[in-house]
């Protein structure tokens, strides 16, 4: 089962709650990618790299950014945080890279809390499981 997969089927679901298999499987190869074509960008075409290169690379940034907003905030859900303590986390510098690793290890709430079951795998998403 490919739970990297589950951030984009799911891209614009903010309700509901999101696992840490689920989160991690998607943040982490997502962040990834985002620091290598940074790195390629520096790389191939020099520093600074040509301006199509920049806009190119803000582009792919935007398009990720609501699946990453989304899975981060049903990630909050599941430890029973509400979904705007996301600006908090993701727009302070600094605190950004702590509540990324944060949010990777908090386990979530067992059974179900204010924001609905225990989060597992949907199976409208994966088909029978």
């Amino acid at each position: 089962m490919n739970w990297s997969i589950l951030g984009f089927r799911r891209w614009s679901d903010f309700g509901g709650r999101s696992g840490r298999r689920e989160y991690i499987s998607f943040i982490y190869p997502i962040y990834g990618l985002i620091v290598a074509a940074y790195v390629a960008l520096n790389r191939f075409f020099g520093n600074p790299p040509p301006d199509w290169a920049i806009i190119a690379f803000f582009v792919g940034m935007l398009a990720l950014a609501v699946p990453i907003w989304a899975i981060t905030v049903r990630r909050m859900h599941d430890i029973n945080l509400p979904g705007g303590i996301l600006v908090l986390g993701a727009f302070i510098p600094g605190l950004n890279f702590l509540f990324l690793i944060l949010l990777s290890l908090i386990p979530g709430t067992r059974g179900e809390n204010n924001y609905g079951d225990e989060a597992g795998v949907p199976s409208d998403y994966f088909g029978k499981i």
